[in-house]
């Protein structure tokens, strides 16, 4: 989807959206990403699911297809060093309403 944007001539430019951020580290694990509101609740999309931040725990949902989801949660940063042996597979684009 593109969004249009005045330019400073007064003309309208298609401006392509921003991706959404994956909330994944490069090991794959989850972690808090940046533009998720600081406070007593908030929340942010992810390219495959939605991440909240609810009394300072944040809370990862990532769909890696129509029948699986993964869910974590943890204070935002993640402190393992090497990729995960359980979830092997990645984030699936699913639709979301």
């Amino acid at each position: 989807m593109m969004a249009l944007a005045l330019a400073a001539s007064g003309s309208m430019v298609a401006v392509a959206p921003a991706p959404l951020p994956i909330g994944l580290n490069d090991h794959g694990h989850p972690q808090a990403v940046a533009g998720l509101p600081i406070g007593p609740f908030g929340f942010v999309r992810l390219r495959n699911g939605v991440q909240l931040r609810v009394n300072g725990v944040v809370k990862t949902v990532l769909f890696y297809g129509p029948a699986t989801v993964r869910v974590n949660s943890n204070d935002g940063r993640n402190y393992w060093t090497a990729k995960s042996i359980v979830v092997t597979g990645s984030p699936a684009e699913t639709p979301l309403p």
